[in-house]
């Protein structure tokens, strides 16, 4: 193991920070959307804990997860680029392959 470990979500973070908040936001808006953006990893992080299996191997069923989550996710960020007249993909920071 790295003798750093690395920080995937404070890097997350930083990056979703950078396309949806201003410079300028003050800090109590900054504080805010930074702890919904950990919770809602948070939420995740037990949806996953809780609904995947327990083998060591991926199984339909994990798929089957992630693609759910895949979709919902998909379609709120559709949903709000719809909203605010952004490219969706832009907006959730990625492009699909």
């Amino acid at each position: 193991m790295p003798a750093e470990r690395r920080k995937l979500l404070a890097a997350a973070w930083a990056s979703f920070r950078e396309r949806v908040m201003s410079p300028n936001a003050p800090p109590d808006q900054v504080e805010h959307m930074r702890n919904a953006f950990y919770a809602g990893f948070a939420t995740l992080w037990d949806i996953l804990m809780r609904k995947t299996t327990s083998s060591s191997e991926v199984e339909e069923a994990d798929l089957a997860l992630m693609d759910d989550l895949n979709e919902e996710m998909g379609e709120f960020a559709r949903q709000l680029a719809q909203r605010v007249g952004v490219d969706w993909e832009q907006l959730i920071g990625r492009r699909r392959q």
